[in-house]
């Protein structure tokens, strides 16, 4: 008797870095979709939208859509994951991936970001430091990038909450709460 494939069920994975002010860390499992590609394609299969899929696509989109430029991605799961997926990609080499290092606490939502470098000072200074056009002037945009991040993180020593231009900050023109 030939052997009959068995139906799926499907999973969710919740990945999500500093969504939760008060126990932020408990509430993530970066390892989630590694787990789930660690086991053969008939076993368990992975499928993320087409915006966040790099290995997807064909070589010619991958390649419109980064191009020969260097790319910084911050991605709320384990970096190494996004290097997996497109480590035969053209380009490799440019891709910047910060990601969940199991670096948390009780803490903000900013803060938490910023232990596992993915806040916006250490994403910046990651641009800085990889954009050719700015190696002129990328020690002075470094050091006030490095000052802001000391300054948030020092106020979130001191208060308990993040710095009020990131816990009040909202898309231009936007109507919708966070």
């Amino acid at each position: 008797m030939a052997a009959r494939p068995t139906t799926s069920s499907p999973a969710c994975g919740y990945t999500q870095c500093a969504s939760s002010v008060n126990n932020a860390a408990s509430h993530q499992d970066p390892g989630f979709i590694d787990h789930v590609l660690s086991k053969r394609p008939e076993v368990a299969r992975v499928y993320l939208p087409p915006d966040a899929n790099p290995h997807g696509i064909p070589d010619i989109e991958y390649v419109a859509m980064f191009g020969p430029a260097p790319v910084v991605f911050a991605f709320h799961g384990y970096p190494w994951l996004i290097h997996q997926l497109t480590y035969r990609r053209h380009g490799h080499h440019l891709l910047h991936v910060h990601g969940f290092r199991d670096n948390g606490t009780t803490t903000t939502p900013s803060d938490m970001c910023a232990l596992n470098g993915i806040d916006r000072y250490q994403l910046a200074m990651t641009a800085v430091e990889h954009v050719p056009r700015l190696s002129g002037r990328a020690g002075t945009l470094l050091a006030m990038l490095a000052e802001k991040l000391d300054a948030a993180l020092a106020y979130t020593r001191q208060t308990g909450e993040d710095l009020p231009e990131m816990s009040d900050w909202r898309w231009p023109g936007g109507t919708a709460e966070r």
